[in-house]
């Protein structure tokens, strides 16, 4: 197994079987010291060092909207600090969050993917917090 670019065209592998199996391929030198490298040929240097990356999709992951519902019983402030914490959201603008579900009954903290809004909610959960999420619409 090959785990780590020495120089330019050379791969320190990781244990005598990988030297083995790099001298069965041919056309390579193999040069011992106190840890086995392999020199691999010019033309094969670009092409053996990086696999190529999976190919992104081009669609976009649906979103969640996070809500926060009113909680007459949590102080102000452990309720601007959650939503700190979790959202990682700025101190005004948890603020704003939180005097928003206060006075009409409920906030939209968020917009993300259905993961991190379920993850986000169970937080919410854990700390006290009655937080749903739903569909966005947009």
């Amino acid at each position: 197994m090959l785990t780590e670019r020495c120089e330019p065209d050379t791969l320190l592998l990781t244990s005598a079987i990988d030297a083995r199996t790099a001298s069965e391929l041919g056309e390579v030198n193999l040069h011992m010291s106190t840890e086995s490298t392999l020199n691999l040929p010019e033309k094969a240097s670009s092409t053996a060092v990086a696999p190529s990356e999976p190919a992104r999709a081009a669609t976009t992951l649906p979103q969640w909207k996070v809500l926060l519902h009113n909680d007459p019983v949590s102080d102000m402030d452990y309720v601007v600090e959650s939503i700190v914490r979790f959202v990682r959201a700025t101190v005004p603008m948890a603020t704003r969050c939180m005097f928003e579900a206060h006075r009409k009954g409920i906030s939209l903290i968020t917009v993300t993917h259905r993961e991190h809004a379920e993850l986000l909610q169970e937080q919410f959960q854990s700390a006290r917090l009655r937080v749903t999420i739903e569909p966005d619409a947009r």
